[in-house]
C-alpha cells in the first residue's frame, strides 16, 4: 500500500545549520480498501481514491494496487485498472479536465460507458501536509432506474387492468341505473330552475332498495336547499346592508380626514404610498389617486422627510415624530411629522402638522429676548452711578 511520511527538519541551536531530518512513515492500512469494499454503492457502483498523479491509493475492488518488481515499485494508475468502471471513470476525468490538479471543488459529473450512463461524484481531499487525493464514487444510472422502470411497468399494467375493470363495471352499472336516475335528473333540473315544490312522484320513496334511499335523500336535500337558499337570501340582504353601512362609514372617515388641516398619508413597509388625504394632495398639486403606489423617494420630497420615513420603517419603534423643513407651494414650511405603525408593522400612518407660524413666533421671541438681554447688559449698574 502507499506510504505517508511525516518529516521535520532539525537545526542546531543557532537555528541556521541543518543537522538532519526526523521522519515517521505511516503505511496506509489495508482496511481502507476493505472499508471501501464494504460500502454498498448501488448494485454495481465503485468507490476509489486517486492521487493527483492518477495513481490509485485505495479502491473498492480486490485488484492489486502496487506492482513491486525488484527494486522498483509502481503504483497502479486509475486509467490502467482492470475494473472497467474505474478505468473508464479515470479516463473520463483525464479527458474532461486534462490535468487532475485543476479539480479544486466537489464535482457531480456524468458520462457514458459502453452506451450506459454513469453518475460520478468527485470530492477533492487535502490535509495541508501533503495528502492531496480525489475521492471518487461512480454508479451506473441503471442501478437507480432499473427498479424504478420495473415498478413503472408494473404500475402501468395494474392501471390498465383497473381501468378495464372500471370501464366494464361502469357500463353495466350505468345501464342498470340509467332509467330510474333519469327521473332524479328531471327533478334536479326543476329544482335548479327554482321550482322547490316539485315532488319526486316518478320514483317511489318507499322502495326498499338503494334507489328508494336515494330518492328519500334527494327529497330531504331539496327541502334543506330550499331552507338554505331562504337563509342565504336573508344573509345576502344583511351583508348588503353591512356593505352599505361600511361604505357610509368610509365616506364619513374620508370626509373627516379630508377636513383635517394637515397632510395625512398611509405608507407600506416597502416605502410606497397606500393613500393620502385631500390636504396632502393639494399641497403637491396632485390627485389622491395619482399618488397611490408611488415611492416616497419620487416627486422631489424633502430629503429629511424621506430619511425620517425610511429610518422609522427600519426601526422597531411603534411611533415616532420629528420636526422637518419642507418646501411646499413655493414656500419654505416647517412640519411636525408624526408616524404610527399598524397592521403588525407592515404599514404606517403619517400625520403632518404645520408649525411654521409657531416656529416663526418662537424665533421672534428668542430674538426679542436676545435684544432685551443686550439692552440690560449695556445698562450701567445703579450702584456704580455717581452720587448727586
Amino acid at each position: 500500500m502507499p506510504t505517508i511520511t511525516a518529516s521535520s527538519p532539525v537545526f542546531d541551536r543557532t537555528g541556521k545549520e541543518l543537522i538532519g531530518v526526523c521522519a515517521t512513515d505511516f503505511i496506509l492500512p489495508a482496511e481502507m480498501s476493505s472499508f471501501l469494499r464494504s460500502l454498498e454503492v448501488g448494485r454495481s457502483g465503485e468507490t476509489f481514491i486517486m492521487e493527483r498523479s492518477g495513481a490509485l491509493v485505495a479502491a473498492s475492488t480486490s485488484e492489486k494496487l502496487i506492482n513491486d518488481s525488484g527494486d522498483t515499485v509502481e503504483y497502479l494508475k486509475g486509467t490502467e485498472s482492470t475494473d472497467p468502471l474505474i478505468r473508464g471513470t479515470a479516463q473520463y476525468l483525464y479527458g474532461r479536465f486534462g490535468d487532475l490538479n485543476t479539480l479544486k471543488h466537489s464535482q457531480q459529473l456524468e458520462f457514458k460507458l459502453d452506451g450506459q450512463r454513469q453518475l460520478v461524484q468527485v470530492l477533492p481531499f487535502q490535509d495541508g501536509r501533503g495528502i492531496n487525493w480525489l475521492i471518487t464514487v461512480v454508479v451506473p444510472e441503471a442501478d437507480f432506474m432499473g427498479r424504478i422502470q420495473a415498478n413503472t411497468r408494473l404500475t402501468a399494467l395494474l392501471y390498465l387492468l383497473s381501468l378495464g375493470v372500471a370501464v366494464v363495471g361502469g357500463i353495466l352499472t350505468a345501464r342498470w341505473l340509467t332509467r330510474p336516475i333519469s327521473n332524479l335528473n328531471e327533478a334536479a333540473k326543476s329544482i335548479a330552475q327554482g321550482q322547490w315544490q316539485t315532488s319526486i312522484d316518478t320514483i317511489d320513496r318507499q322502495r326498499a332498495d338503494e334507489l328508494g334511499e336515494l330518492a328519500q335523500s334527494f327529497h330531504q336535500m331539496a327541502t334543506q336547499l330550499q331552507h338554505s337558499f331562504a337563509a342565504l337570501e336573508t344573509q345576502n340582504a344583511d351583508l348588503q346592508q353591512a356593505k352599505d353601512d361600511l361604505a357610509h362609514a368610509k365616506e364619513q372617515l374620508e370626509a373627516v380626514l379630508d377636513a383635517m388641516p394637515g397632510p395625512i398619508s398611509w405608507i407600506a413597509a416597502n416605502g410606497t404610498y397606500l393613500g393620502v388625504n385631500s390636504h396632502w394632495a393639494r399641497s403637491f398639486n396632485l390627485s389622491p389617486e395619482s399618488i397611490v403606489g408611488k415611492s416616497i423617494r419620487v416627486g422631489g420630497y424633502s430629503p429629511d422627510y424621506v430619511g425620517f420615513i425610511v429610518s422609522f420603517l427600519a426601526s422597531s419603534e411603534i411611533s415616532s415624530s420629528q420636526e422637518i423643513p419642507m418646501f411646499i407651494g413655493g414656500q419654505s414650511r416647517h412640519y411636525l411629522v408624526a408616524a404610527q405603525k399598524y397592521q403588525q408593522g407592515t404599514a404606517i400612518v403619517v400625520v403632518g402638522i404645520d408649525i411654521t407660524e409657531r416656529r416663526l413666533a418662537q424665533e421672534a421671541l428668542q430674538e426679542a429676548q436676545h435684544t432685551n438681554q443686550a439692552i440690560v447688559s449695556a445698562m450701567p449698574r445703579l450702584d456704580d452711578a455717581p452720587a448727586q
